[in-house]
């Protein structure tokens, strides 16, 4: 079984290979006499001795066991060689005779290919599907369009109504040939530095510069105008950029965007409240020492065992220091927020758009 799905028969008794396809039973190779005879020719006009079998080569070419003969004989497919071309070109059109041998109107419905080759306009055959006469024959043509290097093969499948499937090999060699023209792009390039800063972290208020360098994509000057956006600024934030534009001509420079943010932000202490005040405790501590005197203190500490009195002073020095520590830590209404912003410039000519993405955190 083929490609294009065709079966092929050793007919043993009668020394002929025949070929069913789309229901329709056709001879393909031998004459139907009893013998040896016909090599490089018509593989119709060959003369087979009792063959056992037929099959398929890799390239589609069928294998014929003559069996009589003690010959392995082979029905090669018609082949055409194309001249390597360049890859990504057409190469010259090369043609292929389609001739009825039958009796009755044939059909010609699809043309399959494989490969880097395509059915060629402007054979005799005209467009699909075709009709061709009993004895008539017209031409249809195939190009080779190779995308890659190097040696290639491919097909085509000619199918139809009343048709015998038939299968041409087409081979070619594609080149590297001249270097392909380069793909219309931006006419400019962000000449970005190793070291480029595009992440900045600012206080509300305060301004975050970025520097850019820019040049054209070929030459010494710009083509066009090139002009400039930014997105997904911070809430209240403003841009400029020096220069504004850039006007075709000029040659490179270095573009400089900077980013005023917003001086609002929430207050970040707690309301006033004596009780807050770093003085508090220690003013506390003040007032209660009207209220006792050192005699009377002396006097109860004297009562106590020794050992009790120093654990009494220890606890008194460590309450002490807590609340001078207390002192001097002040509680916030709430912690500092920060805004992170995914920013995007683009710079825009009549080539195109490129854009470069920036990172701006305010505090």
């Amino acid at each position: 079984v083929d490609a294009a799905g065709s079966v092929y028969i050793a007919d043993s008794n009668n020394h002929v290979i025949r070929q069913v396809s789309n229901g329709t039973i056709n001879t393909v190779a031998g004459n139907g006499v009893q013998g040896y005879g016909g090599d490089t020719g018509s593989a119709l006009n060959a003369s087979l001795n009792t063959p056992r079998s037929a099959s398929l080569d890799s390239l589609g070419n069928v294998v014929i066991t003559d069996s009589l003969n003690q010959r392995i004989r082979a029905m090669q497919l018609p082949v055409l060689i194309f001249a390597t071309q360049a890859v990504g070109t057409t190469s010259t059109a090369q043609t292929v005779t389609v001739k009825n041998t039958g009796g009755a109107a044939m059909t010609i419905q699809t043309i399959a290919m494989t490969g880097n080759f395509a059915v060629a306009s402007g054979g005799s055959c005209g467009v699909l599907p075709f009709t061709v006469a009993p004895a008539a024959y017209c031409t249809v043509g195939f190009d080779f369009v190779p995308a890659i290097t190097g040696a290639q093969t491919g097909s085509a499948v000619i199918g139809g109504t009343g048709v015998t499937s038939q299968t041409i090999v087409l081979q070619g060699n594609g080149s590297p040939g001249a270097t392909p023209p380069t793909p219309p792009g931006v006419d400019f390039v962000f000449n970005l530095p190793p070291n480029f800063v595009s992440t900045m972290t600012v206080i509300a208020g305060e301004q975050a510069v970025f520097q850019i360098p820019i040049a054209p994509a070929a030459g010494t000057t710009f083509p066009n105008n090139i002009t400039f956006g930014i997105t997904g600024m911070p809430s209240g934030a403003t841009s400029s950029f020096v220069p504004a534009s850039i006007v075709a001509g000029s040659g490179s420079t270095t573009l400089v965007l900077t980013i005023q943010t917003s001086s609002i932000r929430a207050h970040n202490s707690a309301p006033f409240s004596p009780w807050h005040s770093p003085s508090a405790p220690l003013a506390v501590c003040l007032l209660l020492l009207p209220f006792t005197t050192i005699r009377k203190v002396r006097r109860q500490i004297g009562r106590l065992p020794r050992a009790l009195s120093i654990l009494l002073l220890l606890a008194a020095g460590l309450g002490a220091a807590a609340g001078l520590g207390g002192c001097a830590t002040g509680v916030g209404f709430f912690k500092p927020s920060l805004q992170t912003s995914h920013m995007t410039m683009t710079a825009t000519d009549k080539s195109g758009q490129k854009s470069l993405s920036f990172t701006l955190i305010v505090e």
